[in-house]
């Protein structure tokens, strides 16, 4: 909407949703016209833009239409923060039982709270379940296959529990971000360099 508005906010600032991006955006659904007095009191030194450069961005042609359409948006994700409030309360409620298993997970380079509750409500906490680490694995999806024929490797898809799957995924990209010392690692740039080609592993 703000693109069809020739408002090029997304050029001077990393986040349209940020809070920066909000104030603009607001004063220019209020109607706003003195943009540098806008831009002046929001700006700060962590913007890489410089006033005049967000200044020219945000002066397109917002009409009305423009503005009832943005004004309605917010409201959507207005909508959307509250009920995302209301469910995270709700998991805390069930989460109580597992706060010592939850905090020794985040314990974990990599592992965050909402990965640590992704993982107990995917796997439990009683490992009795699982004979050994390998039949976890398995259980997931991540236990590597061998299946070769006449000296060809044949690649098949892996199956298993696939929310843990991913929510271990999502943990394990995170993981060389989590610890300075591992950004260092030499085979930190080839890792990258795999996730931007291939995603997920």
């Amino acid at each position: 909407m703000l693109e069809d508005a020739n408002v090029k906010l997304s050029s001077v600032v990393s986040d349209t949703s940020g809070v920066t991006a909000t104030y603009l955006i607001n004063g220019l659904i209020q109607g706003r016209k003195d943009l540098e007095s806008l831009v002046a009191e929001c700006y700060h030194k962590k913007l890489q833009a410089t006033p005049g450069q967000i200044k020219e961005a945000i002066n397109g042609r917002l009409t009305p239409h423009h503005a009832f359409i943005l004004k309605y948006m917010q409201k959507q994700i207005a909508s959307v923060e509250e009920q995302i409030v209301e469910i995270d309360a709700e998991i805390e409620k069930y989460i109580k039982d597992f706060e010592e298993e939850i905090a020794l997970l985040q314990t974990i380079p990599g592992v965050a709270k909402e990965g640590a509750i992704g993982i107990v409500s995917e796997i439990g906490v009683d490992m009795d379940v699982f004979p050994s680490e390998h039949h976890l694995e398995s259980h997931s999806g991540m236990c590597p296959g061998n299946n070769e024929s006449a000296g060809k490797k044949k690649f098949k898809n892996t199956t298993g529990e696939q929310t843990f799957k991913s929510n271990a995924y999502q943990t394990g990209n995170g993981e060389p971000l989590a610890q300075k010392e591992v950004i260092t690692r030499p085979n930190t740039k080839v890792w990258c360099q795999d996730v931007a080609r291939n995603g997920h592993f």
